[in-house]
């Protein structure tokens, strides 16, 4: 699951930014696992996630089309940001 905003780029037109959808993921959030909580002891319990990215914030402030790339490790893209 997630939580999605209007496109801030395009105003829900589409755009790449959004992959045409008019929609931006900014949290991203589900059901935890419930082998997570047997791991730490927990029974007969369960739990809902989310979390805020600040990598989904950054690429929507440098307008970097693809979250991907941030984590890829490409040199021409890191050195942008000095």
């Amino acid at each position: 699951a997630e939580v999605d905003i209007s496109c801030i780029f395009c105003k829900g037109d589409g755009c790449r930014v959004c992959s045409h959808t008019g929609w931006l993921e900014v949290l991203g959030c589900g059901i935890v696992d419930p082998n997570v909580f047997k791991a730490v002891g927990y029974e007969d319990v369960s739990g809902y996630a989310f979390g805020l990215g600040v990598e989904r914030f950054a690429m929507l402030m440098h307008r970097i089309p693809d979250l991907r790339s941030l984590f890829e490790g490409d040199i021409r893209l890191l050195e942008q940001f000095r």
